[in-house]
């Protein structure tokens, strides 16, 4: 019994840590600008157009802009015009 106790603390103590590791990471942000590679993987991360460039610079892919993102403070910030 004793070896069963032993396994089932071990198996809770993982659990708890990946849920507290799960929980505690921060959310992945889209960004404004797209690489795209030959198999057609998208990785939308990048804020400006220089650092999508820099992350497909000697491999062989593209940067586009984001279709999907919107940026919330882009619109918040401008003046509303009557």
């Amino acid at each position: 019994m004793r070896l069963i106790s032993k396994v089932t603390a071990a198996s809770a103590a993982a659990l708890c840590t990946a849920a507290f590791v799960a929980l505690s990471a921060q959310t992945a942000q889209a960004g404004a600008y797209c690489t795209q590679n030959t198999s057609g993987m998208r990785g939308c991360g990048y804020a400006t157009l220089a650092q999508c460039k820099a992350a497909v610079s000697g491999v062989f892919g593209s940067c586009d802009r984001n279709p999907f993102y919107s940026n919330a403070n882009a619109s918040a910030a401008k003046p509303k015009t009557r």
